[in-house]
């Protein structure tokens, strides 16, 4: 009787355990729901990113969009955003391939070669994250938008899927360039790297 009785709480603390971590998993899956503002299905997982912040103003904050080794300005690979000919900002080397909102926001664009995003944020922040150097040419090959225009962001969201590989494999940079491209409006831009 005694051995049933143990047994019996052995395989109850043994389906218990089993519960816990199939419910844990499955919070960890992507959830996708309807966005009211486009009529399409968005990605709405929230990753877990660095809360570094790259780039700073009166404004607001923005925070790293992708993990990887943040560089100054004029080290990216490319005139028009070494030279802040678009807006101050910062170039990250990736180590991965998810690209996610690095505030809350609203989508203002996506470029039809896929490699670009435009956010607008607090204090009608405007951020563009442009995904490579010279990718443009791939017209979209190996990126994957899992937002459309007008549709609401929350910070950490992922917003674009992107194959490094198929990048460097096309002969270009896949550096992540972000840049804040309305920074003359405001007094004290910092860029944190």
């Amino acid at each position: 009787m005694l051995e049933n009785l143990i047994s019996g709480l052995i395989v109850l603390l043994i389906l218990s355990g089993i519960v816990f971590i199939l419910v844990w998993f499955s919070r960890q899956k992507k959830r996708v729901e309807f966005c009211h503002t486009s009529g399409t299905e968005i990605e709405t997982t929230v990753e877990k990113v660095p809360a570094t912040i790259v780039i700073s103003c009166e404004e607001g904050e923005v925070l790293q969009p992708v993990k990887g080794k943040v560089i100054p300005q004029e080290r990216i690979p490319d005139d028009l955003f070494a030279n802040e000919i678009l807006g101050k900002g910062v170039g990250i080397e990736p180590q991965e391939d998810i690209i996610v909102a690095p505030y809350d926001g609203v989508i203002l664009f996506i470029a039809d070669t896929k490699h670009s995003i435009g956010i607008s944020g607090a204090g009608n922040m405007n951020l563009l994250i442009h995904v490579g150097v010279g990718t443009v040419a791939m017209n979209g090959d190996g990126f994957t938008p899992l937002v459309a225009v007008g549709d609401p962001v929350k910070a950490g969201q992922r917003i674009l899927r992107f194959d490094r590989n198929a990048i460097k494999e096309a002969g270009h940079s896949d550096m992540v360039v972000v840049v804040l491209t309305n920074s003359d409006d405001y007094k004290d831009v910092k860029l944190v790297v």
